[in-house]
């Protein structure tokens, strides 16, 4: 059986790109190694394996195939694809850090910190004014001063100035816990 757009032909006909399935795999396996190796040097650590593998899948299927030219264009295919395994580890090493969840967990006593800081400012914020504590949640919850002035019927910058009076003294409070 042969892939569309191959045939079995000649060797001159193989290097103008027309080779067979079989043909293409017996040209290309023998630099799977450099092609590993490659990869480790270029920083695919563990993934080197997987790297070649799909440079090699890339190169078989590739129609119009050189055979003559197969190991500089395997090594072409597998650098590009550790750039992009070093791309894909940074933009979620991104996303991680920026959702919060940083590689390493937090340790025990940070949590208990953490848990006892939330405890204190729930009983600080418990103990404002209902507009003050109405003024905390509606900021908490994304809300602009436009919004927030017009739910209490004030304007906006009245409402900003009152939530930041109102939070000077639970920021003094927290800072020394």
């Amino acid at each position: 059986m042969t892939l569309r757009g191959t045939d079995r032909t000649s060797g001159a006909a193989a290097l103008r790109g027309t080779s067979s399935w079989d043909q293409r795999w017996a040209c290309l396996l023998p630099h799977r190694d450099s092609v590993v190796q490659l990869a480790r040097s270029r920083g695919a650590g563990a993934d080197a394996e997987d790297v070649a593998q799909e440079a090699l899948l890339r190169a078989a299927s590739q129609p119009g195939l050189d055979l003559s030219r197969a190991k500089s264009y395997l090594a072409k295919i597998a650098a590009n694809l550790v750039i992009d395994l070093h791309r894909r580890s940074i933009t979620e090493n991104r996303l991680r850090a920026h959702a919060g969840l940083a590689a390493g967990a937090q340790a025990d006593d940070e949590v208990v910190e953490d848990r006892d800081l939330a405890r204190v400012a729930t009983r600080l914020v418990s103990g404002l004014a209902p507009e003050l504590r109405a003024i905390l949640l509606l900021r908490r919850d994304g809300a602009s001063w436009s919004q927030v002035g017009a739910a209490l019927g004030e304007p906006p910058a009245r409402a900003e100035m009152r939530y930041r009076r109102a939070m000077q003294p639970l920021r003094r409070r927290l800072s020394t816990c």
